[in-house]
C-alpha cells in the first residue's frame, strides 16, 4: 500500500522537522507452514464439525519505508553561529520474522441442499517468535555558516533482535455449490468465502530510533474464491 501528500503519514514528533512533501509505503511476504489432525462429527445429517490440532511454521517480512522531502524549518546552531536546514529524510524499517507453535481450531460445513453449502473455520496458534528489526535514517541536510552552504548526508542505525511469544487469530465465512455430472464422472466445486486474520502485537515498527517502543497488531482480510474440477 501506499500514499502521498501535503502532510506527515508517520509521527516524526523525535525530530521536530517540518516537510512540504511525505510519501509511504508498506509491503508485507506471508509465508506459513501447518500439519494437522483432524476429526469430523456429525451433528444430524446436513452438519458436520471438525476439529483440528497441530502445528504452524511461519515466515513474515515487513517493510514500511517513509519519505520527507521539501524540508522547510531551519534550526539555529550553537550561539547561532550556523543554520541547520533538514532538505530531505527517509526512514526505512525492516522486520524479519520466523515462528514456531501450536494450532487448534474447529471447521464447520452444512448442507443447504441442491449442492449448496455454507462453510467456516477458526483457528488459534500461539507462537515463539523470533525478529530481526532494522531501522534506519537518512538525512539530508544544509549547514549554512559566514553565508557559506554546505549539504551533508548523514545516516542512524539501529538493529535488534526480539523474542516474544505471540497469538494468532483467523477465521473465514462462506458459500459453496459443488454438483456431479456425467454419471459421477466429473465434480465441480465452487466456491467464495471472507477472512480476517490478526496477528497480536506483530508490527515491530518504531517512531523513535534513539528509544524504540514495539507494537501494533497486523490485520489481513479478503475474499478467497475457489473453482475445482475432479474427473
Amino acid at each position: 500500500t501506499g500514499a502521498t501528500g501535503g502532510g506527515s503519514i508517520l509521527s516524526n514528533n523525535a525530530d521536530q522537522h517540518t516537510y512540504g512533501d511525505v510519501s509511504s509505503s508498506f509491503t508485507c511476504n506471508l509465508d506459513f507452514v501447518d500439519a494437522i489432525l483432524a476429526r469430523s462429527y456429525y451433528v444430524g445429517k446436513n452438519l458436520v464439525f471438525q476439529s483440528a490440532l497441530g502445528a504452524r511454521g511461519a515466515w513474515i517480512t515487513e517493510n514500511f519505508i517513509n519519505t520527507f522531502a521539501g524540508g522547510v524549518q531551519t534550526s539555529q546552531g550553537t550561539n547561532s553561529n550556523y543554520q541547520i536546514g533538514n532538505n530531505s529524510e527517509k526512514n526505512v524499517q525492516r522486520v524479519h520474522s520466523w515462528a514456531v507453535g501450536p494450532r487448534a481450531g474447529v471447521e464447520m460445513d452444512w448442507d443447504l441442499g441442491e449442492g449448496v453449502r455454507f462453510f467456516g473455520n477458526t483457528f488459534l496458534d500461539v507462537l515463539y517468535t523470533k525478529y530481526k528489526v532494522q531501522d534506519k535514517v537518512s538525512y539530508n541536510v544544509t549547514v549554512t555558516a559566514s553565508q557559506v552552504a554546505t549539504t551533508k548526508a548523514l545516516s542512524v542505525t539501529n538493529r535488534d533482535i526480539v523474542k516474544a511469544l505471540r497469538a494468532h487469530i483467523d477465521t473465514e465465512l462462506g458459500f459453496g455449490w459443488g454438483m456431479y455430472f456425467d454419471n459421477n464422472a466429473w465434480h465441480v466445486d465452487l466456491s467464495a468465502a471472507y477472512g480476517f486474520q490478526v496477528f497480536f502485537n506483530q508490527n515491530m515498527f518504531s517512531a523513535s530510533i534513539s528509544q524504540p517502543v514495539y507494537g501494533g497488531n497486523l490485520y489481513i482480510h479478503g475474499l478467497t474464491a475457489t473453482a475445482r474440477v475432479d474427473f
